[in-house]
């Protein structure tokens, strides 16, 4: 009976360790970025996008990009 105890007890002491890690966790922020630069994310530890944030002033992202700031500034729509 005391090793039933036992387990139960260390089963919760485990079960509040994980609980406070995962809290900890959930503060944490990572940024990741990707292109050298040119796209960065912000993540929290819950997988919540914080930033993203996509450097316009390189040519292959000025051929891509659709709109900038509500307003279109693909020069194939630009006109439409």
């Amino acid at each position: 009976m005391k090793d039933l105890l036992g387990l139960m007890g260390k089963a919760k002491e485990m079960q509040a360790k994980f609980q406070a890690m995962q809290d900890e966790i959930a503060t944490l922020e990572a940024t990741g970025q990707s292109g050298g630069g040119l796209v960065r994310i912000t993540l929290t530890g819950k997988f919540e996008m914080k930033a993203l944030k996509i450097d316009p002033s390189d040519e292959i992202v000025k051929a891509s990009l659709l709109t900038r700031d509500g307003a279109v500034v693909h020069p194939q729509l630009a006109g439409a």
